[in-house]
């Protein structure tokens, strides 16, 4: 797996940017909230949080591997919870992360369905699938952002409980499923650590298995 990509920023498009990354050229796709700040970089040496994936086929076109690229670490957890959405899929939930992460965690957080439907490729159906499956884990990506109109009030948490969630959704849990299993561990075995958290999860679900 490539977790990052370096290289000398050669040109940035709406969807993608191209790096010098040695004597090799390579075209990483990128999410629009991402285009402005990296288009003040070009001709530097960066480097990029990466995802690979492979897109399915679409119209009688092949499946296509694809290196997504992001500024943040975080707006990178973002994606790969927002992947994990009924109806969503990769190629969608990168064409929707058009606003900047932490806003984008708030409207899920203030249940405000209106703002989340001006995002590309999200409707009213799935504008409210994305702020149920996500709400759960929208307060750790929504920071400082005011909240507009809370609706949904997020379940009573602590760090190290939405730290362990955030590394079980990395794993590819869902974030309902990963905040489920957390508490009901630490409620069997209070602690305030979030890798003994995330290490008592994953021992039951092999036990189990």
């Amino acid at each position: 797996m490539i977790d990052r990509i370096r290289g000398k920023l050669l040109s940035v498009e709406p969807d993608r940017v191209v790096l010098e990354c040695g004597p090799i050229d390579v075209e990483v796709a990128i999410p629009a909230c991402d285009v402005g700040s990296l288009q003040t970089q070009v001709g530097a040496n960066l480097s990029l949080h990466t995802v690979f994936q492979i897109d399915s086929p679409v119209n009688g076109t092949v499946a296509t591997p694809k290196l997504i690229g992001f500024v943040e670490a975080s707006t990178r957890s973002f994606y790969r919870a927002l992947v994990g959405v009924k109806g969503m899929g990769g190629r969608k939930a990168l064409r929707a992360l058009a606003q900047p992460t932490q806003d984008i965690a708030a409207a899920i957080l203030g249940n405000d369905i209106k703002a989340l439907t001006t995002l590309p490729e999200v409707g009213k159906k799935t504008a409210e699938t994305i702020a149920r499956e996500l709400q759960d884990i929208a307060p750790s990506f929504a920071g400082s952002v005011p909240v507009a109109r809370t609706i949904v009030e997020p379940q009573p948490s602590s760090p190290w409980i939405d730290n362990a969630v955030l590394v079980l959704v990395e794993l590819g849990l869902k974030p309902a499923d990963a905040r489920e299993r957390v508490q009901r561990e630490a409620a069997n075995n209070p602690s305030e650590d979030a890798q003994d958290l995330v290490r008592a999860v994953l021992s039951n679900s092999n036990t189990s298995t």
